[in-house]
């Protein structure tokens, strides 16, 4: 198989296929680590939201409009493919990524 110039072998291609197939039969959904892809300003806003930081202060402490936090906050519930901000604070609390102290 030919991505981008890349092969991948026949064999690799068979785990990639089964691996996704199992999955997806068992219903369970791929979970992405949501820290993993985050820009800076990106994780700055998730720890502020689980402070519970409004966007708007947020906004004012970084010398952001509210549309840019909200397209920050936006980008960091797509990434896990997460719906709200009470999921991604669970979501973020059950994966360590942030302390509820």
């Amino acid at each position: 198989m030919k991505t981008d110039g890349k092969y991948f072998t026949k064999a690799i291609t068979i785990l990639i296929f089964e691996d996704f197939y199992s999955k997806e039969k068992s219903g369970k959904k791929r979970e992405r680590k949501i820290t993993e892809g985050l820009t800076k300003c990106e994780n700055e806003v998730l720890e502020l939201v689980a402070q519970g930081i409004g966007n708007r202060e947020f906004g004012v402490r970084h010398f952001i409009s509210v549309k840019t936090v909200e397209t920050h906050t936006s980008n960091i519930l797509d990434k896990p493919g997460l719906k709200n901000t009470s999921e991604l604070i669970r979501y973020a609390s059950k994966n360590n990524i942030i302390s509820m102290d």
